[in-house]
């Protein structure tokens, strides 16, 4: 049906998981997008993470999610504890 317009032979089972496969990347996409404007970050990093992730598609999205839990953990590890009697 739909990859029929390409010429490609896939199975009508296999079709609907790829189609689906995509639709869950681009809401994931669209959503780390949504997250990187609403982000507080110097306005420069904003532009390359969002080119970053524009342009690279999934490889920019996973690299995007990780270097976020490492500045997660950076920033974990580093607030101090103070304890109030």
């Amino acid at each position: 049906m739909i990859l029929q317009v390409l010429a490609l032979s896939i199975p009508l089972g296999v079709e609907w998981l790829l189609v689906f496969v995509v639709l869950i990347f681009l809401y994931f996409w669209v959503k780390t997008i949504i997250e990187i404007l609403k982000r507080e970050m110097p306005f420069t990093n904003k532009i390359a993470w969002l080119l970053v992730v524009f342009f690279t598609g999934i490889l920019g999205l996973v690299i995007y999610k990780i270097s976020e839990m490492i500045n997660f953990s950076e920033k974990e590890s580093t607030q101090k504890i103070v304890y109030t009697d």
